[in-house]
């Protein structure tokens, strides 16, 4: 087996963790495992690396190019990689090769064609949707380039032994470029941290209702327009915000934790375990996604916050796999209107609930985490996905 992905580690953004954790479990199983990944500038080499103390992982690490000239740097990086992982499978010959989505399109083409060569049977782990994603959000137009990585990216999809997505709705949009899909399975995003024993009467003291908001500060997450809703909240409002990351939107949420110092806090990213413990003395975990991205991505935070039994205060629309979950479930509350800043500022006052009604919620994100999320769950759909590739 072997996964090929642009980051690979513990501390790595959601897909590259999600890879890791996937390899530390096929090694548990005695299954010999491949990473192959980027790194920092320098020599290329191999090193070996110890999961739970099984040496059954070998790690390939390829140099990068520095990311001044971003769009150069990324086909260059994904050529790199792609011939890296082409020297590999001439020395390793696995019999099935993962990759995902980063960078975009252009790694996963190559990696699905060296598996053809070889003979692998090969798996799209499909994190986002490119490029409608980007389409969506403006990062590049809809023109010649996005048809043609349109294009490139239904072969590799149509192409390649096994499709896995994080939900129906992106399993349709897949669908939807046409064609036949027998390929595709749904797999959810796993937590980085195992649940606990949290405590589930935590906070119950506490008057001011506390809201984290723990990822990436980019363009899918509308925190233009979260950020006018919370200028919009009166003054001694009981309610705090706290948002843990970074990105393009940290400048402005900088801007409005000045005006607003008491009701917004700004922390930079941090590591797994210290977003977990801010997540356990919060009162709700904010999901929020552009409109129709729901459709190309699934926020891996989700995960992390039912981990914490915390439970969600959504910003997305009611009738996607997101809203239909929470709204089914109980684990938490979807904004009627999320694309009104003064309707998304009712619905942030409308979270002052009471202890009982937080204990009741919470205990909700503790059984959709078991039922749907935990790491159990995500890799025994994994093994179950993968195995008969494996046997074949």
């Amino acid at each position: 087996m072997a996964i090929v992905h642009s980051a690979f580690g513990p501390d790595s953004e959601n897909c590259g963790r999600a890879l890791y954790d996937l390899a530390a479990y096929l090694t548990s199983k005695h299954i010999k495992t491949i990473a192959i990944s980027s790194k920092s500038p320098g020599p290329l080499k191999k090193s070996k690396l110890k999961i739970d103390q099984n040496p059954l992982l070998q790690v390939y690490s390829a140099p990068t190019l520095s990311k001044r000239n971003l769009k150069t740097s990324i086909v260059t990086n994904a050529l790199i990689l792609g011939a890296l992982c082409f020297f590999v499978c001439c020395k390793e010959k696995p019999r099935v090769l993962i990759f995902s989505t980063s960078p975009p399109v252009i790694l996963a083409l190559i990696i699905n064609l060296i598996g053809k060569i070889f003979g692998a049977k090969t798996v799209y782990a499909c994190m986002d949707i490119h490029p409608e994603i980007a389409v969506s959000v403006g990062e590049i137009r809809d023109g010649i380039l996005s048809k043609i990585l349109m294009t490139l990216d239904m072969y590799t999809a149509r192409s390649c032994d096994l499709l896995m997505a994080h939900s129906s709705d992106m399993a349709n949009s897949l669908k939807e470029r046409g064609g036949r899909f027998n390929n595709i399975k749904l797999v959810k995003h796993g937590s980085p941290i195992e649940i606990d024993s949290v405590a589930i009467a935590r906070r119950e003291k506490c008057a001011t209702t506390e809201v984290i908001f723990a990822g990436n500060f980019g363009r899918f997450q509308n925190l233009d327009l979260i950020i006018d809703a919370m200028l919009q909240i009166p003054q001694n409002t009981p309610i705090h915000f706290t948002f843990l990351g970074t990105g393009i939107s940290a400048e402005s949420l900088k801007s409005a934790q000045k005006l607003r110092p008491t009701l917004i806090s700004v922390l930079p990213s941090t590591d797994a375990a210290q977003a977990h413990s801010l997540m356990q003395n919060a009162d709700f975990g904010l999901v929020s996604l552009a409109p129709e991205i729901y459709r190309f991505a699934y926020p891996g935070k989700i995960s992390g916050y039912l981990a914490a039994n915390l439970p969600l205060a959504a910003l997305i629309e009611p009738g996607c796999d997101i809203g239909k979950m929470i709204v089914t479930s109980g684990c938490g509350i979807v904004c009627g209107d999320s694309s009104n800043p003064a309707a998304v500022a009712d619905f942030f006052c409308s979270l002052i609930l009471s202890a009982e009604e937080r204990k009741q919620m919470q205990m909700k994100c503790s059984q959709v985490y078991h039922q749907l999320f935990s790491r159990e769950v995500v890799m025994k759909t994994w093994l179950n996905s993968l195995r008969p590739l494996m046997l074949d």
